[in-house]
């Protein structure tokens, strides 16, 4: 059995602590998935019912199969997504991860009226592991949407710096205001204490 490093600890703990704040995501998105093949079948049912409705019958022939494939490509997805794998560096379009990054959150973002604005150069490609690129920008993007107030704007910004990407995630926190001095000790000033000391 292979010795586990600390990386391998850390992106562990990282997968599970994704999958288990984006369990609804992943979810709605499987839904979505079926709702089309669902209604694909629906439609084969009342062409079915109507039998000189043979275009009809081959075009949600069509349509299911259709829903059928795109339904394997998720779950395929969604496995790659969840699961740690050995995998190997390639070129990685940041602003389309990033695209899909966001799209993916969006609806969480939405429960709090937040927006997500992304600007992005084009074709700016790095090198790196893909779903574990994904999942540590999804992991960012949960944890600010999770973090911020109700009603704020995210500015995500993603630009060439060098030889390197540059993501900038950006938002209006409101702080509270510094008390003064004053008002930390109250109208009296800072108390005096009696001291032995010789």
């Amino acid at each position: 059995m292979k010795e586990l490093s600390s990386i391998d600890l850390l992106e562990a703990a990282a997968y599970a602590l994704v999958s288990e704040r984006c369990r609804p995501s992943y979810l709605h998105d499987l839904r979505g998935g079926l709702q089309a093949l669902q209604g694909a079948v629906e439609l084969l049912v009342r062409a079915a019912k109507n039998p000189g409705n043979s275009a009809i019958a081959e075009k949600a022939a069509g349509l299911a199969r259709s829903a059928l494939l795109n339904h394997e490509k998720s779950l395929v997805e969604l496995v790659d997504q969840i699961t740690p794998r050995q995998e190997s560096a390639t070129a990685v379009n940041v602003g389309e991860l990033l695209r899909d990054v966001l799209r993916f959150v969006r609806s969480d973002a939405a429960a709090k009226s937040i927006t997500l604005r992304l600007q992005a150069s084009k074709d700016l490609n790095v090198l790196a592991e893909a779903h574990t690129f994904r999942l540590l920008l999804l992991g960012l993007c949960m944890t600010l949407t999770d973090g911020l107030a109700a009603s704020a704007v995210v500015d995500v910004k993603v630009t060439r710096s060098g030889r390197h990407a540059l993501i900038e995630l950006s938002s209006i926190v409101p702080c509270a205001p510094i008390p003064s001095p004053e008002k930390l000790w109250g109208a009296a000033g800072p108390r005096r204490r009696n001291c032995c000391c010789r």
